[in-house]
């Protein structure tokens, strides 16, 4: 039924900016025969409840195939391939790394100072 597949929630309200993200981010898994190319069947190898439809909003250029380029365009903010439910994810994991070096240089800076005899002046 809708909803089963390879990706948690497909099917169901899967926007077209979505399928072109992860078909960007897989194109070389996505493109079964390696022709450079991602026909009608080998999208829905890798999305079986794609429509059409969707595929249709995808091929601009209507040649019933999706190039990098086209798949490019219809990504959310101008070509960038985010960001999804996992790009959320890295996004967040991202600061709170960089938050967590920047303590760590911020305690490292006051050690070493302590450990020299205080800022020098």
């Amino acid at each position: 039924g809708e909803g089963e597949g390879e990706g948690e929630g497909e099917g169901e309200g899967e926007g077209e900016g979505d399928f072109a993200t992860v078909l960007l981010n897989n194109f070389a898994r996505a493109d079964l025969n390696s022709d450079g190319l991602i026909s009608r069947d080998e999208a829905r190898a890798f999305f079986p409840g794609m429509t059409d439809a969707q595929f249709d909003a995808l091929d601009t250029n209507g040649d019933g195939f999706l190039s990098e380029d086209e798949l490019r365009q219809s990504t959310p903010i101008g070509g960038c391939t985010g960001p999804g439910e996992g790009d959320f994810l890295a996004y967040g994991l991202v600061l709170y790394l960089l938050a967590i070096a920047d303590a760590i240089r911020q305690r490292m800076a006051i050690f070493v100072d302590w450990m020299v005899g205080g800022p020098v002046a």
